[in-house]
């Protein structure tokens, strides 16, 4: 493997390059808590088939990070609290494997114009989403059984539509913040 990458047992613990486009390398399970982190020269990221997991604030504050690309048949299921925080992400396109979006994910991202969410999506975070101004449109599945309090907050622009025929009972009631709602149809 590459210098560049500081790896122990399938997880990807540091970043030591200077890449502008980043390719996690194959065998890569999970992606460490704050392995990319403040990596500023980033734009863009190919996550690989065998990452699991992406850690807590791996990629926070990538302020020019505007690509992630996502393996279509990967084996992603968490992405972590902060992983893509203050980044410049325009488009997320999540694989069908994708389960749990956890807390502060892609908060503040007002660059986030389109987001397609796992089918197999049961878990958005609090604020996952929040200060996403620019997302215009979200269309949440039915298999989300939980979202979590303000995690499309000051989403004003977009509209969510809904695949459940009734909230479940785990949406928390100021998933949507009530001074910037979006409309839910």
């Amino acid at each position: 493997m590459s210098e560049e990458f500081e790896i122990q047992n399938g997880e990807l613990l540091k970043y030591h390059g200077t890449d502008e486009s980043v390719l996690i390398p194959i065998g890569i399970r999970k992606i460490a808590a704050h392995a990319f982190e403040n990596c500023e020269f980033i734009k863009s990221v190919t996550i690989s088939d065998d990452v699991e997991e992406i850690g807590d604030n791996a990629f926070e504050h990538c302020t020019n990070l505007e690509n992630v690309s996502f393996a279509k048949n990967g084996k992603l299921q968490i992405i972590g609290e902060r992983a893509f925080c203050e980044c410049a992400i325009e488009e997320l396109i999540f694989p069908p494997s994708v389960q749990q979006i956890r807390a502060e994910a892609f908060m503040p991202s007002g660059y986030l114009t389109k987001l397609i969410l796992s089918p197999n999506l049961s878990y958005i975070g609090s604020s996952a989403f929040e200060g996403c101004e620019n997302l215009s449109e979200v269309f949440i599945p039915s298999s989300v059984k939980r979202i979590d309090s303000l995690a499309f907050a000051y989403a004003s622009k977009m509209t969510a539509y809904a695949e459940a025929a009734e909230k479940p009972d785990d949406w928390s009631d100021v998933w949507n913040c009530d001074e910037f709602p979006c409309k839910v149809m």
